[in-house]
C-alpha cells in the first residue's frame, strides 16, 4: 500500500540529471549546466501530450501541495534535495581541476535547486497557473499599483517624514 510520503517523494531522477550534467559541455557556466538538467528532468516528469500531460501536471500539483502542507514531507524533501545536490556536484566536478571548483559547483547547484523549488511551490500556490500573482488577490493589486515592487513589511516601513532634520530645531519666537 502506498503512503502519502511515497506519492510526494518519488525518487527524483537524480541519475538522469547527473547524466545530463555530465553530458553537457564543460565550457558552459555551471548554473546553465545544472539548471538545464533540472529543467529537462521537470519536463520529463510532466511530459506527454494532451490528457496525459494534463494528468501529469495535476499529479505534480497535488504532490507539491501535499509536500508544502506537511512538515514531515517538507523535511524529507530537503533531504532528497541535498542528495540530489551532491549528485549534481559530483557530475560537475568531474570536468574541473580548480581547487575552488567544489565550492562554485555547490553554490551554483544550490542556486538552481532553490530557484526550481521556489518556482514549483509558487506554481502550486497559484493553482498551477504560470503567472506569479493573480490580480484577484488583495496584495497583488497593491504590488501592481507600485509597479511590481511589493510594500515593505509593516515593521520595516519608514516613519512619516518630519519637517527639518535631527540637527534643525525650531527657533523660539522672541
Amino acid at each position: 500500500m502506498r503512503q502519502a510520503r511515497d506519492l510526494v517523494l518519488i525518487d527524483q531522477p537524480a541519475q538522469l540529471i547527473a547524466e545530463h550534467v555530465a553530458a553537457s559541455s564543460a565550457a558552459q557556466p555551471l548554473v546553465r549546466r545544472a539548471g538545464s538538467a533540472l529543467i529537462a528532468a521537470a519536463e520529463a516528469l510532466t511530459g506527454g501530450s494532451g490528457d496525459e500531460q494534463a494528468a501529469n501536471e495535476r499529479f505534480l500539483l497535488d504532490c507539491l501541495r501535499l509536500m508544502v502542507s506537511t512538515p514531515a514531507l517538507r523535511a524529507r524533501h530537503l533531504d532528497s534535495q541535498y542528495a540530489l545536490q551532491q549528485g549534481i556536484v559530483n557530475a560537475l566536478e568531474a570536468d574541473v581541476t580548480d581547487p575552488d571548483a567544489s565550492f562554485r559547483a555547490q553554490a551554483a547547484t544550490s542556486a538552481c535547486l532553490v530557484a526550481m523549488h521556489t518556482a514549483l511551490t509558487r506554481w502550486a500556490e497559484n493553482d498551477g497557473h504560470p503567472q506569479p500573482s493573480r490580480p484577484d488577490r488583495p496584495g497583488a493589486r497593491r504590488v501592481l499599483r507600485r509597479g511590481g515592487r511589493p510594500s515593505p513589511p509593516e515593521g520595516l516601513r519608514r516613519p512619516p517624514a518630519r519637517r527639518g532634520n535631527c540637527f534643525h530645531r525650531p527657533t523660539a519666537i522672541r
